[in-house]
C-alpha cells in the first residue's frame, strides 16, 4: 500500500517524496537488507514518477557528485527501487582523488574553510567506524554523509540545482535533490 500523494511532488512517487515518505533507507546497506521486505517487493513494481521516465538525476546538498539513473525504454521507466538500488551504488565507490582533492581544495558545497574541515573530520571519523567494526580502511563516498546516511526522500531545489550544474548542461525536468538524516 502506497502512502498518500505528496502535495509539494505529486507527480513522485510518495515513498520517494521527502515529504509523504516514511521510510529511512541507510545507504550503508543494501536495499534489500534495510527495506522491509513488502515495500522492497513492491518497489521493483513502482513507477518512480507518475508519468514515466526513462531518465533521473539526483544530486544533494550532502555530496557534490550526481548520480543518473538511465533505463532503456520500459512501461514504468525508473523504478522506486533503481533509485535506492542507483544511491546505494554510488554511495559504496571509492572516493576518488580529485574528489578529495576538491574538498580539501576548495571546501564544500557551502564553500567555508570551517565547513571543509569539519567535513574531512566526519568523513575520517566514518572510515575510522567502519575500520574498528573489521571494515574497509578506503574513503567511500558513502563516508562523505558522515553519521547522515539515511536516505529521507526526494524533493526539487532550482537553486542547488543551478549551482551544481555545469555551464554547458542542458537542464533536466527530472532532476531531484536526495536528502538524507
Amino acid at each position: 500500500v502506497s502512502p498518500p500523494l505528496s502535495r509539494n511532488y505529486p507527480d513522485l512517487h510518495p515513498i520517494l517524496a521527502q515529504d509523504t515518505t516514511t521510510l529511512l533507507y541507510d545507504v550503508r546497506r543494501m536495499p534489500r537488507d534495510e527495506i522491509p521486505c513488502t515495500q522492497y517487493i513492491a518497489a521493483r513494481k513502482w513507477s518512480a514518477m507518475r508519468n514515466p521516465a526513462t531518465y533521473m538525476r539526483i544530486i544533494s546538498s550532502f555530496f557534490p557528485w550526481p548520480i543518473e539513473i538511465q533505463i532503456n525504454e520500459g512501461l514504468n521507466g525508473v523504478r522506486v527501487l533503481d533509485i535506492w538500488k542507483a544511491l546505494y551504488d554510488a554511495m559504496q565507490r571509492p572516493i576518488r582523488e580529485e574528489e578529495w582533492a576538491m574538498l580539501v581544495q576548495l571546501g564544500t558545497v557551502t564553500g567555508s574553510a570551517e565547513d571543509e574541515t569539519s567535513q574531512q573530520m566526519r568523513i575520517l571519523r566514518a572510515v575510522k567506524r567502519r575500520e574498528v567494526k573489521g571494515g574497509s580502511r578506503t574513503v567511500h563516498r558513502v563516508d562523505w554523509l558522515g553519521s547522515r546516511t539515511k536516505f529521507c526522500g526526494l524533493y526539487k531545489d532550482r537553486s542547488l540545482e543551478g549551482k551544481l550544474k555545469l555551464p554547458a548542461e542542458v537542464a533536466s525536468a527530472e532532476t531531484w535533490v536526495a536528502d538524507f538524516t
